[in-house]
């Protein structure tokens, strides 16, 4: 009994020692648990914030890239990512089969991604609606077409360019974190981007974003929109027509540079081959603008900047140079025309512009001298920037030696030796038909100009006048450019053919050319510049041949975007000739030989003796053509004149008398018939 007694009361010490032990455990736990619930712990607080709060980066939405008439070309797309934590993810070996395949990557890669040991990895950014629908393929969906645990879907945006390859080496490119990576979206990137901001966010066990501080995020700043002074309409059109010329010439790449030669507003810039900016994966040298980036020797395009210099500098457009029978040489070495047929003697600077000489502009550039062509040259903005909103523009170059050679002096004379870019001739052009003005070229229509845009006078109005008026003679008969013409309007222009330097040899080539045509269609309402440029065509490879004809088509293209007519103008008959009485009745076979030789007539005639009838000769005017105009236009071009004019039906124009080309003057009877039917042609 007594043994049984001990044996009891041990057997109660024990339990009683047990519940002791678990009664100050629970108080323990309770103590803890109160400390861990109603104290703060500097300690376990700095580890929770570490797990489970964060700070996260709210991107905004980029801004719209748009063209002047307000048609996207560039937008932010709402887009989903597929995104996993491979420390919550087991799959087997057919589940890793089907999901590389979805992803479209490798086995091998797809397991390095889920072996990273990472909380956080992409697996498939900015998946297409077609592959979000197709989810359950890849393998990581249950029954229900619920993503398995470890797995989900994050919205985010997308850089989507709607017109695909239109303007795409302007536009550049956003990479996949909305960031610029070329072209205008680099330039303008933080205009475009916006301002990201970031705020603490509670994250899940998944580290995933499950609330987030809304008063903070309303102060995200979205990306203001970028308004281009492109056409995308004409752009569109131009880039066909550059596409089809550049096969036919077979030519390694091609340029259209369109510029309104008041504003400067570009309103096409052309490369090709294209670049599609949707696309990933391109070649570095599709992405170039290279009417900004690359540097070209102009060639013939400088004969008439060369000629513009010299009337600066007290020549006159009819005085003469000597041209050398087709040859001449230069501190040892000859210089020629381009074929051997052309042998000219003396010719006055307009026909130096319109045979395009390489004899008369070398020997034109040693009279001009050094100082005096390089000092303009610079005024003229070569050597320098134009400050296009445009990355990568390089200054092209200039001799910066205070002496060259004299046959460095005369190769500059037509066009060689000297590095430009594109846009700088376009500009210089753009000068000749504003009346004198270098402007700056725009790609942005902005209120707030980032660069001084005051316009500098480089030539006199008269002088500007007399280059386009040289200009014209190059797209008519006798002509370097007649293939630039375009029936019914008056086109300026000049070819240029460029020899390019050997990278091997150091020499220039004789198989590699660059060739060009600049030039704009004259009286009419728009001042558009245009410049066309074709590099290493095969065959024929003369500009004439190949920039020329690629010139027409676009300014047909342009001139049927705009509705472009050439204005009329009653050109009056000027006093620089005399003539006799018995000359005066050969007046009219006069005229048409001008009109023949493509002269736009601006004579007035002085006689030796006049009679009545020669009297109304001597204050005639040349008629217009008034076809296609209607009658408010028919009025305002014969404004200021004292015409009976009689209008008969309604519409437009269809038929005029006098014709064109006949002598009016006051009190003539103009009478113009209109009809509602378009006419043939149009």
């Amino acid at each position: 009994m007594a043994g049984e007694s001990r044996s009891r009361l041990k057997h109660r010490k024990r339990l009683l020692f047990l519940l002791g032990l678990g009664f100050l455990t629970s108080v323990l736990i309770i103590f803890r648990s109160a400390q861990f619930q109603i104290f703060k712990d500097p300690r376990l607080a700095s580890l929770s914030k570490r797990q489970f709060h964060s700070r996260v980066l709210i991107r905004p939405r980029r801004g719209m890239i748009v063209d002047r008439n307000n048609e996207p070309l560039a937008v932010s797309l709402e887009v989903q990512s597929l995104a996993a934590n491979p420390t919550k993810i087991k799959l087997k070996e057919i589940q890793i089969e089907k999901l590389a395949r979805f992803l479209e990557i490798s086995k091998k890669r797809l397991r390095n991604r889920l072996k990273s040991g990472k909380t956080f990895v992409w697996m498939k950014r900015h998946l297409s609606e077609i592959k979000v629908k197709n989810l359950a393929r890849s393998g990581i969906t249950d029954s229900q077409g619920q993503l398995k645990d470890g797995f989900w879907l994050v919205r985010e945006s997308k850089r989507v360019y709607p017109n695909g390859r239109v303007a795409g080496q302007v536009l550049g490119q956003a990479n996949i974190d909305l960031m610029g990576i070329d072209g205008l979206e680099y330039y303008f990137n933080d205009l475009l981007k916006g301002r990201i901001t970031s705020i603490e966010a509670t994250r899940d066990g998944l580290r995933r974003p499950t609330f987030i501080d809304a008063g903070k995020a309303k102060h995200v700043e979205d990306g203001k929109s970028l308004k281009l002074t492109l056409d995308s309409t004409l752009q569109f059109e131009v880039e066909r027509i550059l596409n089809e010329h550049r096969k036919r010439t077979q030519s390694k790449s091609g340029t259209v540079l369109i510029m309104d030669a008041e504003s400067g507003e570009i309103l096409v810039m052309a490369n090709a081959p294209f670049f599609d900016p949707n696309t990933s994966k391109v070649n570095a040298r599709l992405r170039r603008n290279r009417l900004v980036t690359d540097g070209y020797e102009p060639g013939s395009t400088m004969k008439p900047v060369l000629v513009a210099i010299a009337l600066e500098n007290g020549k006159k457009i009819d005085d003469v140079i000597w041209a050398g029978m087709g040859k001449t040489k230069i501190q040892g070495r000859w210089i020629s025309e381009a074929e051997a047929k052309e042998q000219f003697g003396w010719i006055n600077l307009e026909r130096l512009i319109q045979v395009s000489s390489n004899v008369a502009s070398a020997h034109l550039a040693l009279e001009l001298g050094q100082e005096k062509f390089l000092r303009h040259l610079k005024k003229l903005g070569l050597g320098n920037q134009t400050h296009v909103e445009f990355p990568g523009e390089i200054s092209g170059w200039l001799p910066r030696k205070s002496k060259i050679p004299n046959i460095t002096l005369a190769n500059l004379g037509f066009g060689q030796g000297i590095m430009a870019t594109r846009i700088q001739m376009a500009r210089i052009y753009a000068s000749f038909l504003n009346g004198g003005f270098l402007i700056r070229p725009k790609l942005v229509i902005d209120s707030k100009p980032q660069f001084n845009d005051s316009l500098t006078r480089v030539w006199s109005s008269t002088t500007s006048h007399s280059i386009t008026q040289a200009l014209t003679k190059v797209t008519q008969e006798g002509g370097t450019g007649t293939e630039a013409a375009v029936p019914g309007f008056t086109v300026a222009g000049k070819t240029g053919t460029a020899q390019t330097v050997d990278s091997e040899t150091k020499r220039y080539s004789r198989e590699r050319y660059i060739t060009s045509f600049i030039g704009y269609p004259v009286n009419t309402e728009k001042k558009l510049v245009i410049l066309t440029s074709l590099d290493h065509p095969k065959g024929n490879y003369y500009a004439s041949a190949t920039s020329a004809p690629l010139f027409r088509d676009v300014l047909v293209a342009v001139i049927n975007r705009y509705g472009l007519k050439a204005k009329p103008e009653l050109v009056q008959i000027q006093k620089d000739h005399i003539l006799t009485s018995s000359a005066m009745r050969s007046l009219k076979d006069f005229l048409k030989k001008d009109q023949k030789n493509g002269i736009e007539t601006g004579r007035k005639f002085q006689v030796e003796k006049l009679n009545d009838d020669e009297r109304k000769i001597n204050q005639s005017w040349i008629m217009p053509s008034l076809k296609g105009l209607s009658p408010r236009e028919v009025t305002r071009v014969l404004r200021g004149h004292n015409f009976d004019l009689k209008l008969e039906g309604f519409g437009t124009v269809v038929s005029q008398a006098p014709e064109k080309g006949q002598l009016v003057n006051d009190g003539t009877e103009i009478y113009v018939e209109l009809d509602a039917t378009p006419l043939e042609g149009e």
